[in-house]
């Protein structure tokens, strides 16, 4: 099973231009969810790990990120957030 990155305020699915950003793994997507959110200031738990069936997708067309994601994971190590 495939585990994408799912914005539960917006309803569309965070990636590039390649499509949704996906996972093997649940426990990977999970961090990496809080990583995004942390990257783009937004409050966290808004980004969830969701399992992903390729299938057509919305996705949010662009929002720019505010700290690299070892920045993010820094913060989120360190408690900052």
């Amino acid at each position: 099973m495939k585990w994408g990155l799912y914005d539960t305020a917006d309803g569309l699915w965070m990636g590039d231009d390649r499509g949704p950003k996906t996972y093997d793994a649940e426990g990977i997507a999970r961090v990496a969810a809080m990583v995004v959110d942390e990257q783009l200031g937004q409050a966290p738990g808004r980004t969830r790990a969701v399992p992903f069936a390729d299938r057509p997708v919305r996705m949010r067309d662009a929002k720019d990120t505010r700290m690299t994601p070892l920045e993010a994971i820094r913060r989120l190590e360190g408690g900052d957030v």
